[in-house]
């Protein structure tokens, strides 16, 4: 995905409709007056802007190089970065870029590793409309440099989930690296104009979903669509975009994304989540085998069987699938525990 360089009026276009993130903090700047890019902002009080800039800690450029973006990724908190499936690429055997690309984040990047990740199990047929999709086209990644506290990479947690559903008109905002601007490597972007719900729906397999008019070139995919909490002066994330209308390639809205309504993708990956994090599968450590006695062997199998069980049936329980930078250990089948994908 390379930066598409349109004519000067279409770039034009899009300048009015989107802040980079150097832009954005210029607007907070009181030396700096006035700003050609308040126009913009009119409607965010000062709060509201510094909340946006401070949410952009958390969400990520996904990338092969910079000159192979990907698309965008968020902070979810737990060492776990959200984005789109599609991003990533998953494909039907389960293969992943998910260990080959790199995490760019404002304040810093975290380069390749073995990653382990949660997807939907179950798979749309070739050529599945969006109205019809039963997949929820969302990966979950385990970065776990991002729970290093040594490391001076923070990135803003992004787990904040609505209260109750929005409404169609009311305003958004999408934090996203996707196209359209004339620069290598694609800058942080924050889409703040004419940005609003206009339908809500849900289609007959159960995906909700929301039509925006924020902003949205390729290379948004994955990014966190979000809305201000009036009552408690905070940003939450209402929905993942991933998808626009593809009528021209030069369009930049309307665009489609998963709504985050209740977190139920959220809460039902969570629990596997905080499983995978916890290291339960990683009690095959060689050196300790090798000090144990035969007794001792079998009960560290049993505790590992026992535990891919009760990943599995979490996994099984809620259509979701863990695929694992990793060999089966030792004495574990892995045609028992077919919502585990292990990939040495």
């Amino acid at each position: 995905m390379n930066p598409v360089q349109p004519d000067p009026v279409v770039l034009a276009y899009y300048s009015r409709r989107r802040l980079t993130r150097d832009q954005l903090g210029a607007c907070l700047n009181a030396n700096v007056a006035p700003n050609a890019h308040e126009d913009m902002l009119q409607d965010l009080t000062i709060q509201q802007r510094t909340l946006l800039l401070d949410t952009g800690k958390g969400v990520c450029r996904i990338e092969i190089s910079e000159d192979q973006p990907l698309g965008t990724g968020f902070y979810l908190g737990g060492g776990w970065v959200m984005t789109n499936r599609h991003v990533i690429q998953v494909d039907n055997d389960n293969r992943t870029l998910a260990s080959t690309v790199s995490f760019v984040f404002p304040e810093g990047r975290v380069g390749p590793d073995e990653r382990d990740m949660i997807i939907a199990h179950t798979i749309d047929p070739p050529g599945t409309s969006i109205l019809e999709e039963r997949v929820k086209d969302i990966a979950l990644i385990y970065v776990r440099e991002l729970e290093d506290p040594n490391i001076k990479l923070l990135p803003t947690a992004l787990y904040k989930l609505p209260d109750k559903d929005p409404v169609a008109g009311k305003s958004v905002y999408l934090i996203h690296y996707g196209n359209g601007i004339d620069s290598l490597p694609i800058p942080q972007q924050f889409s703040v104009k004419d940005s609003a719900l206009f339908l809500l729906f849900t289609n007959p397999c159960d995906n909700c979903m929301f039509v925006h008019t924020a902003h949205s070139r390729p290379g948004a995919s994955g990014a966190p669509l979000l809305a201000f909490n009036d009552e408690k002066n905070d940003i939450i994330v209402i929905g993942i975009n991933f998808a626009r209308a593809p009528q021209h390639m030069f369009i930049d809205s309307p665009a489609f994304a998963l709504q985050f309504h209740g977190g139920h993708w959220i809460r039902k990956a969570w629990p596997v989540s905080s499983r995978l994090r916890s290291k339960l599968l990683d009690i095959n450590v060689p050196q300790l085998e090798q000090a144990l006695t035969a007794d001792s062997r079998g009960s560290i199998l049993k505790m590992q069987q026992d535990n891919y069980k009760l990943l599995q049936d979490l996994l099984r329980d809620h259509d979701l699938r863990a695929i694992l930078a990793r060999s089966p250990p030792q004495g574990i089948d892995a045609t028992e525990y077919p919502n585990i994908v292990f990939l040495p």
